[in-house]
């Protein structure tokens, strides 16, 4: 349904880029490049919208430009190209350096000036369209890619294993790939066995597919889809143990997810 945003709602679609996968960017420095968007975006408003590229790890240095979808429900190619960031701290770490937004229609607060360097946070323009007005209102994007330099060159399309490999690098999960956690499920399950009466802790060891981002945060599900089920000490990039007190000669299973997203 329409929504009438205050000065300080915010809706956007964003997504953060680790700094080590923009160091060559050189952003904060005085040999700070170019960069291009390019984008595939769909929308039932039609109008003008902002990208901007923000800076992540401190807040501020925003550069919101914009792009106008000129045709309803129909999809067209956009690429904005925005200069290099001279000013301001841009981590080259595995710390969030570079956060990419849309916006769809946030309050004013977030206003700045277009096509420009802002040190005010702000990350759209005031004359943006307010899509989140419009009730049961669509809006689409696929294809985006960001690199260094002025020309947008075509989508590089990676296999489905180098991108899955490439996203466990933030996320992983022992359920199968189309199966949400907290799902009541026995398939792929993990376990551990105590065979003797008496109480025991029994431990399984964790060895992530790809080496994390950070230590990620790990969650537990039992069988039925319940949380918190499993104890989880020592947890690294490379891997985890997953322990669980018994009481008696049983077997216990259940799932985990390990999270190390920006």
């Amino acid at each position: 349904s329409g929504a009438a945003p205050i000065s300080t709602d915010f809706f956007t679609v964003g997504q953060i880029v680790e700094g080590f996968n923009c160091s060559d960017f050189q952003w904060g420095t005085a040999n700070a490049i170019s960069v291009t968007i390019g984008f595939w975006v769909r929308s039932s408003v039609t109008g003008t919208y902002s990208a901007s590229l923000y800076n992540a790890n401190a807040g501020s240095n925003t550069y919101p430009a914009t792009f106008t979808v000129n045709a309803a429900n129909t999809f067209e190619y956009k690429a904005i190209t925005i200069p290099g960031a001279t000013a301001g701290t841009w981590a080259t770490s595995n710390l969030g350096s570079i956060y990419l937004r849309v916006d769809l229609g946030s309050g004013s607060s977030f206003n700045g000036a277009a096509n420009a360097w802002n040190t005010t946070g702000g990350f759209r323009t005031s004359g943006s369209v307010n899509f989140m007005a419009n009730t049961g209102a669509t809006f689409y994007i696929t294809g985006v890619q960001l690199e260094p330099g002025s020309v947008a060159t075509p989508f590089e399309r990676r296999s489905y294993g180098q991108e899955l490999a490439l996203c466990q690098r933030y996320y992983e999960k022992s359920y199968n790939i189309d199966v949400a956690p907290g799902t009541a499920t026995v398939v792929g399950r993990i376990g551990a066995q105590n065979m003797f009466s008496g109480s025991f802790d029994t431990h399984h060891f964790i060895q992530f597919a790809v080496t994390k981002r950070a230590t990620p945060t790990i969650s537990t599900w039992d069988t039925s889809g319940n949380s918190g089920y499993l104890n989880v000490d020592n947890p690294g990039a490379h891997r985890a143990l997953i322990w669980k007190n018994v009481t008696s000669a049983t077997t216990w299973f259940g799932y985990w997810a390990a999270s190390a997203e920006l």
